[in-house]
């Protein structure tokens, strides 16, 4: 068989499988919400917002395909997606549902709502500075998260960060936390930056129950204040 025939043979069977696909979305075969939601976006970009649509294009683009099916199943599966430093990136709903995700990178880009990823609970990695983030709600269920990078943001409240007790790496500097006791129980941190923040001393712990890293940024916090 030519390699024209063997091409046009496996296109035909390619658009078959995805017009077979679309008939089960519709037919009740009922996938999960955010697969849905991400293959009407994908169908039917101009339903969609600007912002989701530029984003839906750079993960359309990550995998060399030609349907909005594959587009989905392949993301599904990767363990590892980034677009760091676009800058145009605003919204991330389309990266809701990647539950297999274990690493995500969307530094120095323009978003603020970062509830999309308030599912993605395999996630150990995962690297957000330099945007726009003030409200961290969504990640308050992400227990297996071991590298979180918030630096840079227009961050005021850390206490959903309280439960993330296997956080080792935590970057939060250079935002607008006054209060950092939601991190005493953070046990496993092994590296952490708070530079830069308008912290409250008295809200700045110290002790042998408080995390060696935060005991000693607050030591030193405390000791200026006292040595101006």
């Amino acid at each position: 068989m030519s390699k024209v025939k063997t091409l046009l043979l496996y296109l035909l069977l390619t658009v078959t499988y995805a017009q077979e696909q679309e008939q089960s979305f519709s037919a009740g075969s009922d996938p999960k919400a955010e697969q849905k939601a991400f293959y009407r976006a994908c169908t039917s970009p101009d339903q969609v917002s600007a912002e989701v649509r530029y984003t839906m294009n750079l993960m359309k683009n990550y995998f060399d395909t030609i349907d909005c099916y594959w587009d989905w199943e392949n993301l599904y599966h990767e363990k590892e997606l980034g677009w760091a430093d676009d800058k145009n990136i605003v919204d991330i709903s389309p990266f809701a549902g990647l539950d297999n995700l274990e690493s995500l990178y969307l530094y120095n880009n323009n978003i603020n709502d970062i509830t999309p990823l308030a599912g993605l609970i395999n996630l150990k990695e995962l690297k957000l500075r330099q945007n726009q983030i003030i409200n961290l709600q969504p990640l308050s269920e992400l227990i297996h998260l071991e590298y979180l990078s918030l630096s840079s943001n227009k961050i005021t409240d850390i206490s959903p960060l309280r439960k993330l007790k296997n956080l080792k790496t935590l970057y939060l500097h250079d935002n607008q936390i006054k209060d950092v006791t939601p991190l005493r129980g953070l046990k496993q941190l092994e590296n952490l930056t708070l530079w830069d923040n308008p912290i409250d001393k008295t809200h700045c712990p110290i002790g042998s129950e408080v995390p060696k890293e935060l005991d000693s940024f607050c030591r030193e916090w405390r000791e200026e204040d006292q040595n101006p």
